[in-house]
């Protein structure tokens, strides 16, 4: 039997010790047990033989500085052939499992301890019913809401996120086995919307299936509202550089062209000198031979007024070209149509067999 046995009555005298008790404290040699096991003179305050010999069994743990070990102790009444009452205590040495558990509430403590010192809300979610498990103080959680699911928590939601709002990291999960980031809209403590990146990653069982989350989610707010003002400031710079462009551009084309004309004015200062003496002197010469044809002669007469027409209206051309050249823009006013195209026909001759029709 690998655990320790005494029997000893309600007088504290030790009846009987097992073999494994002998290894661990020594023969009893006739002594009481609060000396036997505590070195003490008098009954220990803790001895729970008033409960016993009162017919009751009783459980406790306790811890033995003589050789650093911890008991679980059952304590019982034990009814003798003589029909006396002894009590019978089993120890079973815990020692190694009280060991485990202080050094399991150790790794706790600074486990606990280690994700509080994030400042970014952070919990473990179990995917069978999305409660929370385990959570740091960021999460902002009370101990009275630790069986919380995360979407009550951060949505004040009664059922789980759906894809087409809120995508839910655990079904993302579910389907890829590999951890993901999305972005929610959660709820502050105030009720306030925030921006919120949430990074996921999967906890996986001893047979390989899905059975927690861990989940730490970043406050975005102030970078959505800047990446928003950055982006308004970019629109607004482009159309700033597009309005520019577009300036430069008819600028450019204004330069382009007043360059062409400049070239050109010097070809048509040139031209216009050279065709205005030729013309003068042909407008003279009209002049002349009108005011010196006979009345009779109204043929001729009305040639030679026809060619001094031609001359002014050469002289027109001419000038017109040389006002273009200067870069003066067209003016548009209002005219008789008719009364311009009869004096351009007039002007015009057609030969046979063409023949104008009105």
């Amino acid at each position: 039997m690998e655990d320790g046995v005494y029997i000893v009555r309600e007088d504290y005298d030790i009846e009987d010790v097992n073999p494994v008790l002998a290894v661990e404290f020594g023969p009893s040699d006739g002594r009481k047990c609060y000396a036997y096991f505590h070195d003490r003179e008098t009954a220990c305050p803790w001895c729970k033989n008033q409960d016993v010999f009162a017919g009751k069994t009783v459980r406790w743990e306790w811890y033995s500085d003589k050789n650093d070990k911890t008991y679980d102790l059952i304590d019982t009444p034990l009814r003798n052939t003589d029909g006396t009452i002894s009590k019978l205590e089993i120890f079973r040495d815990i020692t190694d499992r009280k060991r485990a558990e202080d050094e399991i509430r150790t790794q706790s403590k600074f486990l606990q301890t280690a994700i509080d010192a994030l400042t970014h809300p952070f919990y473990t979610i179990n995917v069978k019913d999305y409660s929370i498990s385990l959570f740091n103080k960021a999460a902002g959680i009370n101990i009275s809401e630790k069986t919380s699911t995360c979407y009550a928590l951060t949505h004040g939601r009664s059922e789980p996120c759906r894809k087409d709002d809120h995508p839910c990291p655990i079904e993302e999960i579910k389907v890829t086995g590999r951890p993901t980031t999305v972005e929610h809209i959660h709820l502050d403590k105030n009720g306030n919307k925030r921006n919120i990146e949430i990074h996921a990653f999967p906890i996986f069982d001893s047979e390989g299936n899905l059975s927690q989350i861990i989940e730490y989610s970043i406050d975005i707010t102030e970078r959505k509202k800047a990446e928003a003002e950055l982006r308004k400031h970019r629109e607004q710079l482009e159309d700033l550089v597009k309005e520019r462009t577009n300036e430069l551009e008819a600028t450019q084309e204004e330069l382009v062209k007043h360059e062409k004309l400049s070239v050109l004015g010097q070809l048509t200062a040139t031209v216009s000198h050279e065709l205005r003496n030729p013309l003068g002197v042909i407008q003279s010469s009209a002049f002349y031979l009108i005011n010196n044809t006979k009345d009779s002669d109204e043929k001729n007469r009305k040639h030679l007024k026809r060619i001094d027409e031609q001359v002014g209206l050469c002289d027109k051309i001419i000038g017109d070209l040389m006002e273009y050249t200067r870069g003066r823009r067209s003016e548009m006013f209002k005219g008789d149509l008719n009364t311009w195209l009869e004096e351009v026909l007039a002007g015009m001759t057609f030969p046979e067999p063409v023949h104008m029709l009105r």
